[in-house]
């Protein structure tokens, strides 16, 4: 008997645990179907489902929760609207795509652990299909941290960059534009990705997008005063990544700078995410787990260069800025 009641603590134990899930789930089916801006003035659920052609007692079910979370309240003769206090995600926003990346990667992949554990096997990364989220999720990393950058452009009288792995170009277009001063090159192996990136730089004259495989590439110049690596370490694999940052710190002068953006396994700030984080690459077979700063450090110490900054630009994401550079 004491044994069904201390199962019975634990069971409710673990829904309550689960609700929190309920605000995302919500947030992401109203983010897809843009049902906030449907619920934007009060509606009644007939209404929405025969204007959007929607399943009527799916989106009663989805009501029901948004009202019970306060996503959502309801109003006179049966019409729902959007709580306007509350912080919810827009169509083609940042803080959408995050919760579609979340809601599509990330959970799918930690719920196939069961499996992936069982047969000792790893899913595949598909980049054609999940690219563009991930790419979108990146912008909201480079608003974060441009700043960064603009303080060793002021600096370091920066001329010259190089952005490996630069995807669409964002942070090549934000520097375009501000210092047109400066000479950059942009490179990357997907084809899609630097077709997006050109379309972005086409107007700007002082960027180059190449396509190519940095390990197989090499700039006419070995002067440059910045090399850049946003987002790419977990495309790396770890016994690979020296050698890339020894090829990339030959393309430097004496007082040039390596800046790497990565999230941080075991780090001091957003130990959580960043554990869940590294869980997510680790289940597939073309990602790779995070570095730590140790592995950082090290990878500097080893080219007789040190690691000059170490700042997380997320805590909560375990996000962080390394730059390295010559003693």
């Amino acid at each position: 008997m004491i044994s069904e009641w201390y199962e019975m603590i634990k069971a409710r134990k673990w829904m309550k645990k689960n609700i929190p899930f309920l605000y995302a789930w919500h947030a992401y089916v109203g983010h897809e179907l843009d049902l906030f801006e449907a619920f934007k003035k009060s509606h009644t659920i007939d209404y929405v489902a025969n204007k959007q052609d929607i399943s009527k007692d799916l989106l009663q079910s989805w009501i029901e929760v948004g009202v019970a979370i306060n996503h959502l309240k309801e109003k006179k003769s049966g019409r729902y609207k959007v709580n306007r206090r509350l912080l919810l995600p827009k169509r083609n926003s940042l803080s959408g795509t995050l919760l579609k990346e979340m809601m599509e990667l990330h959970i799918p992949s930690l719920l196939s652990y069961p499996e992936l554990l069982k047969t000792q096997s790893k899913i595949r990364f598909d980049d054609k299909k999940h690219g563009e989220i991930v790419a979108r999720t990146s912008r909201l990393i480079e608003t974060i941290a441009y700043p960064n950058y603009k303080k060793l452009i002021k600096d370091g009288n920066v001329k010259s960059i190089i952005d490996v792995g630069c995807g669409h170009g964002g942070y090549l277009q934000r520097i375009a534009q501000e210092y047109p001063h400066i000479q950059m090159v942009g490179i990357d192996k997907h084809p899609h990705v630097v077709e997006s990136a050109e379309k972005v730089c086409e107007s700007l004259a002082n960027v180059d997008i190449i396509h190519a495989d940095v390990n197989e590439w090499s700039p006419s110049s070995k002067e440059n005063d910045l090399v850049m690596m946003n987002n790419i370490m977990h495309y790396v694999a770890p016994d690979k990544r020296f050698d890339l940052v020894s090829k990339m710190s030959k393309w430097l002068h004496k007082k040039g700078k390596i800046i790497i953006i990565t999230p941080v396994r075991n780090s001091e700030h957003g130990k959580e995410f960043s554990a869940v984080f590294n869980s997510f690459f680790s289940a597939h077979s073309n990602l790779h787990t995070l570095p730590t700063k140790t592995d950082l450090e090290t990878i500097a110490n080893k080219l007789g260069m040190r690691m000059r900054q170490f700042d997380p630009i997320i805590k909560e994401g375990s996000w962080y800025v390394a730059v390295i550079e010559n003693k």
